[in-house]
Protein backbone atom coordinates (compact mmCIF):
# COMPACT_ATOMS: atom_id res chain seq x y z
CA UNK A 1 0.00 0.00 0.00
CA UNK A 2 1.12 3.26 -0.55
CA UNK A 3 1.42 6.08 2.41
CA UNK A 4 -1.12 8.98 1.91
CA UNK A 5 0.64 11.43 2.56
CA UNK A 6 4.57 10.65 0.90
CA UNK A 7 3.00 8.49 -1.59
CA UNK A 8 5.63 5.56 -0.46
CA UNK A 9 5.55 2.21 -0.93
CA UNK A 10 4.69 0.60 2.97
CA UNK A 11 3.83 -2.38 4.40
CA UNK A 12 -0.33 -3.86 4.52
CA UNK A 13 -0.09 -4.02 8.15
CA UNK A 14 1.74 -0.87 9.14
CA UNK A 15 0.41 1.57 11.75
CA UNK A 16 2.92 4.58 10.81
CA UNK A 17 4.73 5.32 7.47
CA UNK A 18 7.83 4.98 8.51
CA UNK A 19 8.96 7.55 5.82
CA UNK A 20 7.11 10.79 6.54
CA UNK A 21 5.78 9.55 10.00
CA UNK A 22 1.81 9.75 9.11
CA UNK A 23 -0.24 7.90 11.17
CA UNK A 24 -2.43 6.07 9.04
CA UNK A 25 -6.00 5.80 9.63
CA UNK A 26 -6.00 1.27 10.60
CA UNK A 27 -3.87 2.32 13.56
CA UNK A 28 -6.29 2.68 16.91
CA UNK A 29 -3.90 4.29 19.78
CA UNK A 30 -4.28 1.92 22.81
CA UNK A 31 -3.12 4.96 25.09
CA UNK A 32 -5.22 7.63 23.75
CA UNK A 33 -7.65 8.04 26.95
CA UNK A 34 -4.59 8.16 29.30
CA UNK A 35 -2.89 10.90 27.09
CA UNK A 36 -3.24 14.27 29.17
CA UNK A 37 -4.72 16.79 26.37
CA UNK A 38 -7.60 13.99 26.51
CA UNK A 39 -7.93 14.22 30.39
CA UNK A 40 -8.02 17.83 30.62
CA UNK A 41 -10.36 18.79 28.06
CA UNK A 42 -13.14 16.26 29.40
CA UNK A 43 -12.44 17.76 32.77
CA UNK A 44 -12.75 21.28 31.59
CA UNK A 45 -15.92 20.42 29.56
CA UNK A 46 -17.08 18.87 32.94
CA UNK A 47 -16.59 22.04 34.97
CA UNK A 48 -17.90 24.49 32.74
CA UNK A 49 -20.66 23.15 30.41
CA UNK A 50 -21.40 25.53 27.64
CA UNK A 51 -24.02 28.18 28.64
CA UNK A 52 -26.83 28.23 26.42
CA UNK A 53 -26.87 32.23 24.71
CA UNK A 54 -29.53 33.78 25.38
CA UNK A 55 -31.26 36.44 23.13
CA UNK A 56 -33.12 39.03 24.44
CA UNK A 57 -36.08 40.93 21.87
CA UNK A 58 -37.89 43.97 22.58
CA UNK A 59 -41.78 42.96 23.27
CA UNK A 60 -44.22 45.98 21.44
CA UNK A 61 -46.17 45.16 24.71
CA UNK A 62 -43.37 47.54 26.32
CA UNK A 63 -42.14 49.36 24.05
CA UNK A 64 -43.17 52.72 24.23
CA UNK A 65 -42.49 55.53 21.37
CA UNK A 66 -42.69 58.74 22.94
CA UNK A 67 -42.84 61.88 20.57
CA UNK A 68 -40.81 65.23 21.55
CA UNK A 69 -43.62 67.75 22.28
CA UNK A 70 -42.62 70.85 24.75
CA UNK A 71 -45.57 72.66 23.97
CA UNK A 72 -46.80 72.50 27.83
CA UNK A 73 -43.38 72.74 29.33
CA UNK A 74 -43.04 75.99 27.45
CA UNK A 75 -46.70 77.42 28.81
CA UNK A 76 -45.80 75.64 32.11
CA UNK A 77 -42.64 78.19 31.99
CA UNK A 78 -44.66 81.09 30.74
CA UNK A 79 -47.31 80.93 33.90
CA UNK A 80 -44.59 80.19 36.80
CA UNK A 81 -43.11 84.21 35.35
CA UNK A 82 -46.94 85.35 35.27
CA UNK A 83 -47.88 83.74 38.34
CA UNK A 84 -45.17 86.29 40.32
CA UNK A 85 -46.55 89.93 39.68
CA UNK A 86 -50.15 88.19 39.91
CA UNK A 87 -49.96 88.02 43.80
CA UNK A 88 -49.19 91.71 44.05
CA UNK A 89 -53.19 91.88 42.56
CA UNK A 90 -54.75 88.69 43.93
CA UNK A 91 -52.46 86.60 45.45
CA UNK A 92 -55.11 83.52 45.28
CA UNK A 93 -54.66 83.79 41.64
CA UNK A 94 -51.06 83.83 41.85
CA UNK A 95 -51.03 80.86 43.80
CA UNK A 96 -53.29 78.93 41.82
CA UNK A 97 -51.79 79.83 38.70
CA UNK A 98 -47.86 78.42 39.99
CA UNK A 99 -50.00 75.33 41.09
CA UNK A 100 -51.14 75.00 37.34
CA UNK A 101 -47.58 75.40 36.36
CA UNK A 102 -45.93 72.84 38.54
CA UNK A 103 -48.15 70.47 37.16
CA UNK A 104 -48.08 71.06 33.74
CA UNK A 105 -44.17 70.56 34.01
CA UNK A 106 -44.63 67.20 35.77
CA UNK A 107 -47.58 66.19 32.90
CA UNK A 108 -45.29 66.58 30.27
CA UNK A 109 -41.71 65.40 31.41
CA UNK A 110 -41.53 62.11 29.20
CA UNK A 111 -42.30 63.90 26.13
CA UNK A 112 -40.00 67.40 27.06
CA UNK A 113 -36.74 67.71 25.56
CA UNK A 114 -33.36 67.49 28.13
CA UNK A 115 -33.04 70.87 28.02
CA UNK A 116 -36.45 72.09 28.14
CA UNK A 117 -37.51 69.78 30.58
CA UNK A 118 -34.81 71.02 33.20
CA UNK A 119 -35.94 74.45 32.54
CA UNK A 120 -39.79 73.95 33.36
CA UNK A 121 -38.88 72.02 36.47
CA UNK A 122 -36.32 74.72 37.50
CA UNK A 123 -38.96 77.61 36.59
CA UNK A 124 -41.89 75.69 38.44
CA UNK A 125 -40.05 75.10 41.29
CA UNK A 126 -38.62 78.71 41.75
CA UNK A 127 -41.37 80.13 41.10
CA UNK A 128 -43.34 78.58 43.39
CA UNK A 129 -41.33 79.12 45.72
CA UNK A 130 -41.39 82.90 45.36
CA UNK A 131 -45.20 82.67 44.67
CA UNK A 132 -45.90 80.96 47.71
CA UNK A 133 -43.50 83.71 50.14
CA UNK A 134 -45.00 86.07 48.43
CA UNK A 135 -48.79 85.36 48.94
CA UNK A 136 -47.95 84.57 52.76
CA UNK A 137 -46.57 88.46 53.62
CA UNK A 138 -49.19 89.48 51.25
CA UNK A 139 -52.13 88.19 52.96
CA UNK A 140 -50.53 88.57 56.62
CA UNK A 141 -50.25 92.42 55.72
CA UNK A 142 -53.61 92.45 54.27
CA UNK A 143 -54.62 91.75 57.61
CA UNK A 144 -56.94 94.76 59.58
CA UNK A 145 -56.00 95.92 62.85
CA UNK A 146 -57.72 98.98 64.42
CA UNK A 147 -54.98 101.61 66.17
CA UNK A 148 -55.40 103.04 69.42
CA UNK A 149 -58.04 106.37 68.53
CA UNK A 150 -60.02 104.20 66.59
CA UNK A 151 -58.06 104.36 63.56
CA UNK A 152 -58.80 101.08 61.68
CA UNK A 153 -56.09 99.82 58.54
CA UNK A 154 -53.99 97.26 57.27
CA UNK A 155 -50.33 95.48 58.82
CA UNK A 156 -48.72 96.55 55.47
CA UNK A 157 -50.50 100.26 55.40
CA UNK A 158 -49.43 100.73 58.79
CA UNK A 159 -45.57 99.64 58.09
CA UNK A 160 -45.85 101.90 55.17
CA UNK A 161 -47.10 104.49 56.97
CA UNK A 162 -44.21 103.93 59.83
CA UNK A 163 -41.62 104.38 56.81
CA UNK A 164 -43.17 106.65 55.08
CA UNK A 165 -43.48 109.22 58.37
CA UNK A 166 -39.25 109.08 58.63
CA UNK A 167 -39.32 109.14 55.09
CA UNK A 168 -40.74 112.76 54.97
CA UNK A 169 -39.79 113.91 58.30
CA UNK A 170 -37.86 116.88 56.96
CA UNK A 171 -40.43 118.46 55.28
CA UNK A 172 -42.19 119.50 58.68
CA UNK A 173 -38.87 121.90 59.05
CA UNK A 174 -39.11 125.38 57.96
CA UNK A 175 -40.91 128.42 57.98
CA UNK A 176 -44.98 128.06 58.62
CA UNK A 177 -47.81 130.71 59.41
CA UNK A 178 -50.75 131.05 59.87
CA UNK A 179 -54.63 132.84 59.55
CA UNK A 180 -53.43 135.39 62.88
CA UNK A 181 -50.12 136.00 60.86
CA UNK A 182 -48.16 134.16 63.96
CA UNK A 183 -44.98 133.15 62.15
CA UNK A 184 -43.72 129.62 63.10
CA UNK A 185 -40.09 128.40 62.73
CA UNK A 186 -38.91 124.79 63.25
CA UNK A 187 -34.95 125.15 62.53
CA UNK A 188 -33.05 121.34 61.77
CA UNK A 189 -29.80 123.43 61.62
CA UNK A 190 -29.71 123.96 65.89
CA UNK A 191 -32.97 121.89 66.63
CA UNK A 192 -35.07 124.85 67.76
CA UNK A 193 -38.32 125.88 67.50
CA UNK A 194 -39.41 130.33 66.82
CA UNK A 195 -42.95 131.10 67.33
CA UNK A 196 -43.29 134.95 66.51
CA UNK A 197 -45.91 136.84 67.54
CA UNK A 198 -46.32 138.95 64.39
CA UNK A 199 -44.33 137.65 61.01
CA UNK A 200 -43.05 141.26 60.38
CA UNK A 201 -41.44 141.40 63.50
CA UNK A 202 -39.07 138.71 63.99
CA UNK A 203 -37.15 140.62 66.88
CA UNK A 204 -38.93 140.40 69.89
CA UNK A 205 -42.53 138.72 71.50
CA UNK A 206 -41.26 135.27 70.22
CA UNK A 207 -41.14 131.81 72.02
CA UNK A 208 -38.30 129.76 71.34
CA UNK A 209 -36.18 126.17 73.06
CA UNK A 210 -35.36 122.89 71.79
CA UNK A 211 -36.80 120.50 69.99
CA UNK A 212 -36.54 116.33 69.08
CA UNK A 213 -38.79 115.31 66.83
CA UNK A 214 -39.93 112.06 65.46
CA UNK A 215 -42.14 110.37 63.65
CA UNK A 216 -45.49 109.11 65.09
CA UNK A 217 -46.96 109.45 68.86
CA UNK A 218 -49.15 107.28 71.35
CA UNK A 219 -52.22 108.57 72.96
CA UNK A 220 -51.22 106.68 76.29
CA UNK A 221 -47.25 105.27 77.54
CA UNK A 222 -48.11 101.83 76.84
CA UNK A 223 -50.18 102.72 73.78
CA UNK A 224 -50.32 101.65 69.79
CA UNK A 225 -47.64 104.29 67.98
CA UNK A 226 -49.76 105.99 65.71
CA UNK A 227 -48.08 107.09 62.18
CA UNK A 228 -50.75 108.61 60.06
CA UNK A 229 -53.73 108.41 58.73
CA UNK A 230 -55.82 108.33 55.76
CA UNK A 231 -55.05 112.03 55.18
CA UNK A 232 -51.99 112.93 57.73
CA UNK A 233 -48.70 111.87 59.12
CA UNK A 234 -48.04 112.25 62.62
CA UNK A 235 -44.66 113.62 64.42
CA UNK A 236 -44.06 114.33 67.80
CA UNK A 237 -41.89 116.83 68.91
CA UNK A 238 -40.67 117.02 72.43
CA UNK A 239 -39.45 120.58 73.63
CA UNK A 240 -37.13 121.48 76.33
CA UNK A 241 -35.83 125.34 77.38
CA UNK A 242 -38.62 126.79 76.90
CA UNK A 243 -38.16 130.89 76.93
CA UNK A 244 -40.16 133.65 75.95
CA UNK A 245 -38.92 136.98 75.07
CA UNK A 246 -40.90 140.02 74.85
CA UNK A 247 -39.50 143.62 75.35
CA UNK A 248 -35.99 142.46 75.44
CA UNK A 249 -36.84 140.15 78.30
CA UNK A 250 -36.90 136.87 78.69
CA UNK A 251 -38.32 134.52 81.03
CA UNK A 252 -39.70 130.89 81.02
CA UNK A 253 -42.03 129.50 78.98
CA UNK A 254 -45.16 126.96 79.57
CA UNK A 255 -47.06 127.30 76.18
CA UNK A 256 -44.89 124.58 74.56
CA UNK A 257 -43.88 123.25 77.94
CA UNK A 258 -45.21 119.52 77.58
CA UNK A 259 -44.20 119.24 73.48
CA UNK A 260 -46.45 119.26 70.54
CA UNK A 261 -48.16 117.20 68.09
CA UNK A 262 -47.44 118.08 64.10
CA UNK A 263 -49.81 116.78 61.01
CA UNK A 264 -48.63 116.70 57.82
CA UNK A 265 -50.96 116.72 55.15
CA UNK A 266 -50.00 113.65 52.41
CA UNK A 267 -51.85 115.15 49.54
CA UNK A 268 -49.77 118.99 50.39
CA UNK A 269 -47.46 119.28 52.05
CA UNK A 270 -47.41 122.74 52.33
CA UNK A 271 -49.93 122.48 54.91
CA UNK A 272 -49.59 121.59 58.94
CA UNK A 273 -51.46 121.28 61.76
CA UNK A 274 -50.04 121.79 64.95
CA UNK A 275 -51.73 120.21 68.35
CA UNK A 276 -50.70 122.11 71.25
CA UNK A 277 -52.32 118.90 74.12
CA UNK A 278 -51.61 121.44 77.13
CA UNK A 279 -54.04 124.18 75.70
CA UNK A 280 -56.00 121.36 73.52
CA UNK A 281 -55.59 124.38 70.82
CA UNK A 282 -55.36 123.57 67.23
CA UNK A 283 -53.22 126.05 64.92
CA UNK A 284 -53.68 125.40 61.04
CA UNK A 285 -49.91 126.86 59.42
CA UNK A 286 -49.26 126.83 55.42
CA UNK A 287 -45.31 126.87 54.31
CA UNK A 288 -43.99 130.47 54.14
CA UNK A 289 -40.53 130.81 51.85
CA UNK A 290 -39.68 133.57 53.59
CA UNK A 291 -40.03 135.85 57.17
CA UNK A 292 -41.36 139.23 55.44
Amino acid sequence: MKCPKCNAEIMNDAKFCPYCGEHLSTYDDPFASYRVTSLWKDKTEKQSPKKEEIQYVDSPRFKRNYEVDNRFSYLSIVLSILAIPLCFFKWGLGLLLACIAFILCLVNLKRASKGVKVSSLLFSILGGITTIILSIFIAVFSIHIVLGNGYSTTIGDYFKDAFMTGYYEQKIYGYWVNEDNQLLYLSDIDDKYYLYLDRRDTSSDYLTGSIYASGGYSISRDGDVIFADQDYYYYWVDTSLNLEYSSGESSLSSYFQDGFLIKLDKENYNRLILYIPRTLEVIEFTREQSTV
